[in-house]
Parts: C-alpha cells; structure tokens; sequence
C-alpha cells in the first residue's frame, strides 16, 4: 500500500467530498472544491449561497473562463481584472456580498485548486491572490511585540486600514474601476499595525481596501517565492501560534 496515495484519496474524500476515482474530472472536482471554499468564506461571517444554484453557477463560469484567458503573456493585470470581473458578476447575483467575503470564496477556490494540482491553476500560481483572513492580516502587519516573540512566522511589513474616518476609503462602482489593475492605488486613511479593535475586518472590506493589501503583499514578497506560497506557509505557522496561547 503506498501511504501517500491513500493519504491523498482520503483527503480528497473526507475534505472536498470528491470521490478519489473522479479526481481527474476537472468538472466536478472543480464544483466540489467551489462547495467547499463557498462554505469555508461563510463560515466566520454569514452563510451566503446556501440553496443558490445561480450563485455558485456564477463563480463556476468564472472559473472555466480564467481557464481560457491563460497565455504565455497572461501577467497580474489580467488576474487582477478577472477578480474584478467575478465580484461584480456576484454581486449582481446577492448584493449583501462585501469584496471582502467575495475574495474569500474566490481566493479559497483558487488556493484549492493549485493544492491539488490543477494544472491550469499551477500555470498562474504567481497571480493569485492571497486568501485574506485574521489570521494572515496578523501574519502581513504583525505589531512590534508580535514579531519579537513569534519570530518563526514569515512576517510582512504591511500597513492595514483602520476604521476611524473610514467614509473617505468608500468608492462606488465607477470609482473602483480606474483601479482594476492597483496601478497607483493609495488610502487616505489612517493606517497601522493588525489590532483586533482598530483594523477594519476583512469581511467588511470594500474594492479598495482589498486592492491595496493585494498590492502590498505583492511588493513586500518580491520574486522569490509567490504570494500564495508566503500566505499557504503563514497561514499554518499563524494558526499554530494562535492554537498554543
């Protein structure tokens, strides 16, 4: 018996919900993986697409679409302007959907994928966002104190919005769309260090804010390893830390 294999089968099932002999249906797996991070984006805020066929069709067809968008030129800006695309098509589906809780189950859908060895996924690994919770916000914009005493987290330097005098971060749609591509993308609001009282949630997050954490992740990474790879490595190292207090 080889116990990776049935490591991997057991995974597959007991996560995903995917029959081990149908791992190499795209199709389905890829349905499945949807379920499975439309549950794990609803789980910390609202149940959102419970029973809404349409809804998870939705970022099914975004999905097969960014499939087809790939290319030896495809880059960032083209990622980033499908992300765009996904949130609009799923807001127009359920409005009470924040850019916050949207890339949650898009970012979530995409991590699975490439963990699992989607080969067109793995082609654009180094585009892919960075699945934004608690516990990678405290992973990208540690205090002092933090960083001193968990020094085996991979921290980043990050600024993140604060919630005092948010209404000058508010944009509407058109407002938002000269920024699909986070070129020259700045907040005017306060900034600090991740504090629990003070940091703007995540799931409350609008286009803005999500865009600029996106695009100071991207430059405090630097090319020798993607974003998704820190968030996969922090994410875990994150949660250790948080599990021992």
């Amino acid at each position: 018996m080889n116990f990776l294999n049935e490591l991997n089968d057991f995974l597959f099932f007991s996560y995903f919900g995917i029959d081990p002999k149908l791992c190499g249906d795209s199709e389905k797996t890829t349905k499945a993986v949807i379920e499975c991070a439309r549950i794990d984006a609803s789980r910390h805020v609202h149940s959102f697409g419970d029973n809404n066929v349409d809804l998870v069709n939705r970022m099914n067809d975004s999905v097969n679409e960014l499939r087809g968008l790939y290319s030896e030129h495809f880059d960032n800006k083209q990622f980033d302007q499908w992300h765009y695309g996904v949130y609009v098509s799923l807001k127009q589906e359920d409005e009470t959907i924040t850019y916050g809780i949207a890339q949650k189950w898009i970012n979530m859908t995409l991590k699975y994928l490439w963990l699992i060895g989607d080969e067109d996924i793995t082609k654009i690994k180094s585009s892919l966002h960075v699945p934004v919770d608690r516990y990678i916000l405290m992973a990208a914009a540690p205090s002092k104190q933090r960083k001193d005493k968990y020094d085996n987290v991979p921290y980043l330097d990050i600024q993140l919005p604060r919630k005092k005098d948010r209404n000058n971060l508010k944009q509407n749609g058109d407002e938002c769309a000269k920024y699909i591509n986070y070129d020259g993308i700045e907040l005017s609001g306060p900034l600090g260090c991740y504090s629990e009282g003070a940091t703007i949630p995540w799931s409350q997050w609008g286009f803005k804010e999500y865009a600029w954490f996106q695009k100071c992740v991207r430059e405090a990474i630097g090319e020798n390893q993607t974003p998704i790879e820190w968030e996969s490595k922090a994410w875990i190292k994150q949660a250790i830390v948080e599990g021992n207090k």
